[in-house]
């Protein structure tokens, strides 16, 4: 049999391969891409998670320099037809940090709006719910147009601000529009069924943390009604 070296391709001295060869080299390639299309999704989403993080954390941060100014108090979640992103837009970087790139989820049309919101304010409703006969306090009521608490009132543990990625089909979570979507006890029902297991959470001192959805699930049914707005609970206080 001749070796590979001495099979001659008529333009002199270059080596050939097989057909069979070929082949198997070509289905190795395949499966190596096989193989390697779902670390590339993995990283592309690790990637998409740290970005709104990024973000997340400049809306915080926008939240505490517009406090500094008024009081203390956060912004309305709404007034008239502007909601609270609309408010901090002109102070930062412009309506991009509101918008996480993974937020893929549909938007309704709304006239005038181009930009989508990703991120949703912590609303309770705690109000008229109480443990006992200790009220229950978060950093906006339910109410949009409601006053807000004042960001040094919100201890640490709680959460300000989080992914939303608009919780509705064809969402209405526009920069500036105030048909607001907040992150509530009511609404979050439907977080339970999106494709992410957790999502990015901006807490009142300003740092952002990555919590899976049964971490926080755990704290808005009744049956937690005794522990509600303790140590552990990062929906509330009491």
């Amino acid at each position: 049999m001749l070796d590979r070296t001495n099979r001659r391709s008529g333009r002199g001295d270059i080596a050939a391969f097989t057909l069979v060869e070929i082949l198997i080299v070509i289905a190795i390639l395949v499966v190596l891409v096989a193989l390697l299309f779902p670390a590339l999704a993995r990283m592309r989403a690790s990637a998409d998670v740290v970005r709104c993080a990024s973000n997340l954390r400049q809306v915080a941060m926008l939240l505490r320099v517009y406090s500094q100014s008024n009081d203390g108090r956060l912004p309305y979640q709404a007034q008239g037809t502007n909601d609270w992103s609309g408010v901090l837009a002109p102070a930062g970087r412009g309506q991009p940090v509101f918008i996480c790139p993974a937020d893929q989820n549909q938007r309704r049309d709304a006239f005038g709006m181009t930009v989508i919101r990703s991120y949703g304010v912590n609303n309770g409703p705690f109000g008229e719910f109480a443990s006992g006969t200790i009220p229950l306090h978060a950093p906006w009521p339910v109410r949009a147009d409601a006053l807000p608490a004042r960001l040094h009132q919100v201890p640490a543990r709680i959460f300000i601000v989080g992914d939303n990625g608009g919780q509705f089909l064809q969402s209405a979570a526009w920069v500036g529009f105030a048909e607001a979507e907040a992150l509530d006890g009511i609404a979050w029902g439907t977080h339970r069924i999106k494709s992410r297991r957790g999502d990015n959470y901006a807490f009142g001192d300003g740092h952002v943390e990555y919590q899976l959805k049964e971490e926080l699930d755990r704290w808005v049914v009744d049956s937690d009604a005794d522990s509600a707005g303790g140590p552990g609970d990062n929906w509330k206080w009491r």
